[in-house]
């Protein structure tokens, strides 16, 4: 049995990331995902879509320094990871809504931003209600 896979689908598998515009990317964004528009600012797919765009166009020095910064303040645990992102030596890279491997009823399971060097890499997971 074999499963039709949906124009969304198609279109996020057969292009390269390096061949889609920003505006295709929107209107791509927006069009497939019109149900998380109502209410957008307590949607976590919309505020995670415009953080990475932000992390795009917005100069590092600028918006990810300081994202780092504010973040490393608030979150004990990954400091180390934190203060090596903040003086790295080589090029870091921001992936967006990465499958995380998993199978059964997880299997489209991802996360929402990677944020890494080739010897670091943080993981951010957007909420929009407390969590412990």
């Amino acid at each position: 049995m074999t499963t039709e896979k949906t124009e969304g689908a198609l279109w996020d598998e057969k292009i390269d990331k390096r061949n889609k515009s920003y505006l295709t990317s929107v209107l791509h964004f927006f069009y497939y995902r019109k149900n998380k528009l109502e209410k957008s600012w307590e949607k976590e797919e919309v505020l995670t879509w415009e953080f990475i765009r932000a992390l795009d166009i917005l100069p590092e020095q600028y918006f990810l320094n300081k994202f780092l910064s504010l973040t490393k303040n608030k979150i004990d645990f990954a400091s180390d990871c934190i203060s090596y992102l903040q003086h790295r030596d080589d090029p870091i890279e921001i992936k967006e809504y990465l499958r995380l491997g998993l199978s059964g009823r997880k299997r489209t399971a991802a996360s929402d931003i990677e944020i890494s060097t080739e010897k670091a890499c943080l993981w951010i997971e957007a909420k929009t209600t407390p969590i412990n």
